[in-house]
């Protein structure tokens, strides 16, 4: 079981669609692990938080809570280091790929 946290865009004058897009999902004994939007250049820590740290982007949890971008950073970091290894290596296939510092990531939707 974990968590998933989400990046809310609100709608703006002249826009009225706000959009919701899955940052990821934070799990005991796991690294964090980044949901990658290659048509927004995210795809792991840094890319998510710069553009996160933009004006008008909220972070919440899958329960409705809302983060900052040093709250979400506090999950992610201590992630990388309680994580256990063997769980990682074993899902690392075809579709899972680790940056270089520790955080795992996906192209393909999941929750």
């Amino acid at each position: 079981m974990g968590t998933n946290y989400f990046a809310i865009r609100d709608a703006t004058e002249g826009r009225d669609d706000a959009v919701q897009h899955h940052i990821g999902k934070s799990a005991g004994g796991w690294p964090f692990m980044f949901r990658a939007h290659e048509e927004m250049g995210v795809h792991d820590w840094p890319t998510w938080q710069r553009y996160l740290s933009r004006p008008g982007i909220r972070i919440k949890n899958k329960y409705g809570d809302q983060l900052t971008v040093n709250g979400l950073m506090h999950r992610v970091t201590g992630a990388r280091e309680n994580w256990r290894a063997t769980y990682v290596s074993d899902a690392l296939d075809g579709d899972l790929a680790m940056t270089l510092d520790g955080d795992l990531t996906s192209g393909r939707e999941f929750r």
